[in-house]
C-alpha cells in the first residue's frame, strides 16, 4: 500500500493477487454502545477497511446542539465523540486485528459539524469557522489513530493538546491510495468545499470543489488503462447526480474511461446502483447503518456493512444486514469488460 500524488508515475507491471475491503458508515456509540458489526467484519478478514463518515453523531444526544457551543466546549465534545468510539470494544478490537494501515476514514456531515451542513457557508460564518477547523483536526487525528490500529498513546490523552488545536491539517487530506492488485483507493471529502443547494445556482454548486476535482482526474489519468479505482464518498451518486450538476458531469466523465465503484454510505440502507460512462459503466455499492437506528435515534436498529473482493477475473460485491447477507444486493462483475456477470 502506498499513498499517490499527482506527479507519480504508475507502473503496468502490477502483480495481481485477492483484495478483500469491507466497508462501513454511520455509527453511532451514544445510540449504540455495544457494535457487534465490528466484529462480524473481523471474521470476514478484510485487508482494508473503509469508514465513509458519520463515524460520531456530534449533534445527537448532545448536551447542547453544537452550533450553540463555544469553540472550547466544541473541542471537549469532539474529544469525548472520537475517544467513546475509539472505546467500543469491538472497534477496539478490530481494529488492533487489523494491523496498521489497514483503516481508512473519510466523514461527512454528523463528524464534520452537524446535520447537512456545508463548509462554504460555514468557513464564512464567525461562528463556525474555527469549529470546521477543529473539526478537521480531530478527523485528522483520528485517521492517525486508525492507521497505527489504534496502539496505546495513538490519540491524544486530553482535548488541549497542541496536537488538537494545530490547524495545519486543513483542509483535510484527500489522499489516492494504491493498495496493489491494480486498485486505488480514492479518500474524498465532501464537505469542506461543498455549497449548498438552497439559493445557490446550479452551476455554482459543488460537492468537491475544482481543486480535489483536478486532484482525482490526475490520479485516474495516469493509471493504468486496466486499474480498478474504489471512488470513497459520504454522500451517495443520486445527491451527486440530482443537485450537484457539475460534480455528476465530471464524475462520469472522468469515471467513465476507468473502471470505477463508488462506494457510498449516509442512508442507513444498504443499496446498489449504476450510471452509464463514456466506456465504462459506473457502479456504486452502498452500506450504511453500521451502528444507528433508521432515523438514528429511532426505529428499528441498523446493523450494516459491506465487503468487496477482487481477483484477476472478478469483483464481487456483498451487502450484509445483522450479519446476513442480503442476496438481493449482491452483485459480480467481470474485471476484464467490466460487465455484470
Amino acid at each position: 500500500m502506498r499513498l499517490l500524488t499527482i506527479s507519480e508515475p504508475f507502473f503496468n507491471n502490477l502483480r495481481i493477487f485477492t483484495l478483500k475491503i469491507a466497508f462501513a458508515s454511520c455509527f453511532c456509540s451514544q445510540v449504540t454502545p455495544s457494535q457487534p458489526v465490528w466484529s462480524w467484519i473481523q471474521a470476514h478478514n478484510p485487508d482494508f477497511l473503509v469508514l465513509l463518515g458519520d463515524s460520531i453523531y456530534l449533534d445527537i444526544h448532545a448536551p447542547m446542539h453544537p452550533m450553540a457551543m463555544t469553540d472550547d466546549q466544541f473541542a471537549q465534545h469532539l474529544f469525548q465523540r472520537y475517544s467513546a468510539q475509539m472505546q467500543v470494544p469491538e472497534f477496539d478490537a478490530l481494529a488492533k486485528y487489523m494491523g496498521a494501515g489497514k483503516i481508512f476514514s473519510i466523514w461527512d456531515d454528523h463528524d464534520f459539524l452537524w446535520n447537512d451542513q456545508g463548509g462554504v457557508s460555514a468557513l464564512a460564518a464567525p461562528h463556525s469557522r474555527e469549529k470546521v477547523m477543529l473539526s478537521t483536526t480531530y478527523q485528522a487525528a483520528f485517521r492517525q489513530a486508525l492507521a497505527t490500529g489504534l496502539a496505546d498513546g495513538s490519540f491524544p490523552s486530553q482535548y488541549n493538546t497542541a496536537q488538537l488545536r494545530d490547524f495545519s491539517s486543513f483542509p483535510l487530506a484527500t489522499p489516492s491510495v494504491d493498495l496493489g492488485s491494480g486498485v486505488f483507493l480514492h479518500l474524498t471529502d465532501g464537505r469542506t468545499h461543498r455549497t449548498g443547494k438552497w439559493g445557490v445556482s446550479y452551476a455554482d454548486r459543488t460537492i468537491l470543489g475544482a481543486a480535489q476535482r483536478q486532484a482525482v482526474r490526475q490520479v485516474y489519468a495516469h493509471s493504468p488503462a486496466d486499474s480498478i479505482h474504489l471512488f470513497a464518498s459520504g454522500s451517495v451518486m443520486g445527491e451527486y447526480c440530482k443537485s450537484y450538476p457539475t460534480d455528476w458531469d465530471w464524475m462520469l466523465a472522468t469515471t467513465g474511461v476507468r473502471r470505477t465503484l463508488a462506494l457510498s454510505g449516509d442512508i442507513h440502507r444498504n443499496a446498489q446502483d449504476e450510471f452509464a460512462g463514456t466506456q465504462f459503466p459506473l457502479y456504486e455499492a452502498t452500506s450504511s447503518g453500521a451502528g444507528v437506528k433508521e432515523l438514528v435515534v429511532f426505529g428499528n436498529d441498523c446493523q450494516n456493512y459491506g465487503v468487496v473482493e477482487l481477483d484477476a477475473s472478478h469483483v464481487n460485491i456483498q451487502l450484509f444486514a445483522h450479519n446476513t447477507l442480503e442476496p438481493h444486493l449482491r452483485r459480480r462483475i467481470v474485471r476484464s469488460s467490466w460487465a455484470l456477470g
